[in-house]
């Protein structure tokens, strides 16, 4: 009985694309998330901020109430908190990266 090669035994499995969010022209804003009890919570947050016009993508930790909010147009604070107050949710900048 013959042996497949090993290179043989990969072709099958296709590299994942990771897209690439961090490029000149977006910037990450940090933020602090208040009103989060749970993963729950996190999954909405990050569903309401990425329905802001702008947004390429969030990433919201639970544990931590913080979110890293990738964005390409100019956006302002208050959009961002008026996505998050009808939900019962309060936002506070913390950090801007360019």
């Amino acid at each position: 009985m013959a042996f497949p090669s090993i290179a043989s035994l990969f072709t099958w499995v296709r590299p994942r694309r990771i897209p690439r969010l961090a490029s000149p022209q977006t910037a990450v804003l940090h933020v602090a998330i208040g009103g989060m009890h749970s993963d729950s919570c996190a999954i909405a947050v990050e569903r309401h901020l990425k329905e802001v016009p702008g947004i390429v993508a969030v990433r919201v930790q639970s544990a931590t109430s913080l979110a890293a909010i990738t964005f390409q147009a100019e956006i302002n604070a208050s959009d961002l908190k008026d996505a998050l107050r009808p939900h019962g949710y309060t936002l506070k900048v913390v950090a801007q990266d360019f």
